[in-house]
């Protein structure tokens, strides 16, 4: 008797969720395009302050916020 063909299954298989890093916990990814020009200098401008992107990003949204009077 000849062997059934394995079923299929279109579920995802369940993986285990990875811990997230430290300095992530708490926060949520927030993502846009960027024109080229404008991400370089960004990278370029976090090298010379000896900070990073998400730092410059961070005070400039805590700026932008000041500026529309948003409390946060």
């Amino acid at each position: 008797m000849p062997k059934s063909p394995p079923k299929l299954s279109f579920q995802k298989p369940k993986t285990q969720q990875a811990e997230p890093r430290p300095d992530r916990v708490g926060k949520r990814l927030l993502q846009c395009h960027l024109p080229e020009e404008l991400s370089t200098e960004m990278r370029v401008l976090a090298a010379r302050r000896k900070t990073t992107v998400t730092a410059l990003i961070e005070e400039a949204i805590t700026d932008l916020f000041a500026k529309y009077q948003h409390t946060l």
